[in-house]
């Protein structure tokens, strides 16, 4: 603003201006901003053209950057003219080799890597790595992920301030296959919102074997009981058998919300006797989420000495509970089914609805099962 201020003086000053003081200060401020508009406006355009001008130039360049890589590829010794094209075009060179080791896989992946060790791409990738902009990291990090370097920056990348960085790091760490790396993924996951424990939670699946060693165990049994829930949460996600021991124990931990996590991951970490056994108990727990767990499983487990018990929770005080002791006993079979039409035919306050759709829905579920 004192810039500004000065300017206008110094202008007035320097030139006549008629009509009086007023006037001549007016008029100053005037040319001030027209001739600072029309900088700007020209830095623009100079600016613009020159972006321009180099888009330009590397469209004429890739295709010939392209064919150099398709020979080197094939096995021609071409390190040299790539490496003065690497020089004389980095950004170019950059592009073109991202764009080749997506589309290669294989030994040709391998040689592509090499060469981007060789040129220098690798190094610049690692600086692009602690760039002022999100996007140009993610890319980075993309890129030496595809190169095959999984340590170093694409590590340090796990901790960015950026969410999408974080999960393509995360990403590539589990792509490597180190037991150590997946678990520090795994580790790491369990902090994350639920965007990235969303997206890394897919691809950690493939590692449940490895993770079900240490990893899982070790935190199901943290005295942070958010810790232990997130890891039940990938479990029941992932929806595959993983053998967890320490499943069992959770399903009479001290915390509800717990307990009826637990009690549903019964169903694919513990053995069908064990499963079973949670169901029992959880039906009579003084919690609604629990015995709406105890049903659930119940049903997936198609336990038809539950029946019974899983019918009393058709009175149950909870809407949830009753809703789910229904829908579990449409999926036991033509046993619940009695029990589901006895409810609709009473007419009772509290069953008869949730029994009447959780029968229509076994009866559409059975009718497209014998369709195929």
């Amino acid at each position: 603003m004192a810039v500004q201020v000065l300017a206008v003086w110094l202008v007035w000053r320097v030139f006549t201006f008629p009509y009086g003081m007023a006037v001549g200060l007016a008029l100053a401020f005037l040319l001030i901003h027209t001739f600072a508009v029309t900088i700007l406006v020209a830095a623009s355009l100079t600016t613009k053209l020159i972006r321009n001008r180099r888009v330009a130039q590397a469209r004429k360049l890739e295709p010939e950057i392209q064919q150099v890589l398709g020979r080197y590829l094939a096995g021609e010794n071409c390190s040299l003219p790539l490496q003065l094209l690497a020089k004389r075009w980095p950004r170019v060179m950059a592009s073109s080799v991202n764009e080749a080791l997506q589309s290669v896989r294989g030994s040709g992946r391998e040689r592509l890597a090499q060469l981007a060790a060789q040129i220098g791409l690798v190094k610049r990738w690692e600086t692009l790595c602690s760039s002022r902009s999100a996007d140009v990291r993610r890319d980075a990090v993309v890129a030496l992920g595809l190169a095959g370097m999984t340590s170093g920056a694409v590590s340090r990348a796990l901790l960015d301030s950026d969410d999408m960085v974080r999960i393509e790091a995360a990403r590539i760490l589990l792509r490597g296959m180190k037991p150590s790396e997946i678990e520090r993924v795994f580790g790491f996951a369990l902090s994350q919102p639920l965007l990235f424990r969303i997206l890394v939670g897919a691809e950690l699946m493939n590692h449940s074997a490895v993770l079900a060693e240490r990893a899982i165990p070790h935190a199901l049994a943290s005295s942070d009981t958010q810790i232990a829930a997130r890891t039940l949460e990938f479990l029941l996600k992932w929806g595959r058998f993983v053998a967890v021991p320490e499943v069992v124990a959770l399903a009479s931990h001290a915390d509800s919300t717990l307990r009826a996590d637990a009690v549903r991951a019964l169903r694919y970490c513990a053995s069908p006797d064990e499963a079973a056994g949670g169901a029992n108990r959880a039906i009579d727990d003084p919690a609604p989420a629990v015995r709406a767990a105890g049903a659930w499983l119940a049903g997936k487990l198609r336990l038809e000495s539950m029946v019974p018990a899983v019918a009393v929770l058709l009175n149950d005080a909870a809407a949830e509970t009753r809703l789910t002791a229904a829908y579990a006993l449409g999926e036991i079979g033509l046993t619940g089914w009695a029990i589901l039409e006895g409810a609709v035919a009473s007419g009772a306050h509290l069953s008869a609805a949730p029994a009447l759709e959780a029968l229509e829905r076994a009866r559409i579920g059975r009718i497209a099962e014998g369709a195929f």
